[in-house]
Formats: structure tokens, sequence, C-alpha cells
């Protein structure tokens, strides 16, 4: 439903006097699906952001997001219909999850797991390092 597109990303790091100074910038623009015209549509248009993040001794740290041009945001009907249609289903799926989560089988050995659970296929994928299962709905 969404998609954002990073180009000529770089960053730095560097220690001067005990502190920390991570310098990065990318031009980056956002798209949005829009399910009327069946395609992508701007929402962030094309941008350049600056990013210096400065830790001091005491790890204070300071943050700083510069953007060198003017941020284009498109709004529309069609964006307004996406992100409720995006919420909806983050909900749906956040309530399936909850109902599936404690459900578990104990195997002979006496240790439970998780029983698998068959899915449709998806035309999206993440990959999931984080242990949690990830549902996705289409």
């Amino acid at each position: 439903m969404f998609s954002v597109e990073l180009k000529k990303t770089a960053a730095s790091l560097s220690r001067d006097k005990g502190m920390s100074v991570f310098k990065s910038y990318t031009y980056f623009e956002i798209y949005y699906f829009n399910d009327k015209l069946n395609f992508y549509e701007p929402l962030v248009e094309l941008t350049t952001m600056h990013v210096n993040v400065m830790t001091d001794t005491l790890n204070n740290t300071h943050v700083d997001l510069e953007l060198n041009h003017t941020l284009n945001i498109n709004f529309s009907v069609a964006l307004c219909s996406t992100v409720s249609t995006f919420l909806t289903t983050l909900e749906e799926e956040r309530d399936f999850y909850k109902s599936q989560k404690g459900d578990t089988k104990t195997a002979s050995s006496g240790k439970k797991y998780r029983r698998e659970i068959d899915f449709n296929p998806s035309l999206f994928w993440i990959k999931n390092n984080t242990g949690e299962v990830l549902w996705f709905k289409t």
C-alpha cells in the first residue's frame, strides 16, 4: 500500500572529544497505492533529508533533521481511503494474532510449541528476525 524509495544514501560516524556524531543524508520519496487508478501516486515528492545525531559523554542525544527543499505532501481522497483500508487491515490482523498467540500444542516430550497455521499465498513478504509471527491479509 505504501512504498518508500531511498536514493543516493550516505552515512558517516565520527568520534571527537568524547562525542559521537552520526551524519547521514538521503534523497527520498514516498508513494501510496491508489486502488481506483491502479498505480502508485506520490505522497511525499522527491526531497533531500540530512540527519545528524550527536551523543555526548553523558549519553545525552541530540537529533537534527533537515530538509533542504520544500516538502511537498499530496493529500487526496484516494490517500485517505488507502490509509483507512491499511488501518482496518492492521486491526483485523492484530485481533487475529491475539486470538492465535496463546494457541499451543503439547508434544509427546511435554514441551509446548506453537501450532502451524495455514495461510493463503500473499503478495507481500517481510524478512522477520524478531521471533514473532507476522500475519498478512490480501
